[in-house]
Formats: structure tokens, sequence, C-alpha cells
């Protein structure tokens, strides 16, 4: 990608949020569907995103879209699975008073 950093097969989705009155239609689906194919477009091989360990309906998302998890194996970028991040939003404010366990999800383009 032109805005450089990333290596130019692996792309990584920060966020996917819908509102909630149109949850469960299928709109993350088609987002995720949308990141694959800039992903794809971009040349990149690998999609990779990271989620709550305890965000059930996240988790089958990614995974009814493709996404695996790597238990225990250190990935390209050295991020493994169960890793403590703190729970901070993207502006830098604590949502919850406590870290959560990510896992690093990934699937193959």
């Amino acid at each position: 990608p032109a805005w450089g950093g990333a290596r130019r097969w692996e792309a990584y989705v920060a966020n996917v949020c819908v509102v909630p009155g149109q949850r469960r239609k299928g709109v993350a689906q088609v987002l995720m569907a949308e990141a694959e194919a800039v992903a794809r477009g971009w040349g990149c091989r690998w999609i990779f995103l990271t989620c709550e360990d305890d965000n059930a309906a996240a988790r089958g998302l990614y995974q009814k879209c493709g996404y695996d998890a790597f238990p225990g194996t250190e990935l390209s970028h050295s991020r493994t699975q169960c890793t403590r991040y703190p729970n901070f939003l993207p502006d830098g404010r604590v949502r919850r008073p406590r870290e959560a366990d990510l896992i690093v999800m990934a699937k193959r383009l």
C-alpha cells in the first residue's frame, strides 16, 4: 500500500462496527468481504484481525467468514493468540476497567 509501514502481503482489519439496529442482517459480512477485496487489490496474501476472547458474536462472524485463530503460533508480525492488550478506545479512553484477551485471527486471501 502507498501509505507504507505494513508489509505488502499483510492487511489488518482494525475495527468492524455495525449500528445496533442493523446487526444480524449480514452487514458485517459485507464489510468483511469488502475489506478482503481491498486487501486483494493491494496484493495482500493474508488479512489479520484481533478479537476479544469473550466476544462470541464477533468470533462467530469471523469464523463464518473463514478466519482461524492461531493458538500459540507466532505469526509474521510476532503476535500470538491471547496476547493481553489494555482495552482502549481509538481516542485513548479506557472502555472498561480491565484488560481483554485478544485472539489473533487470520485468513489467507
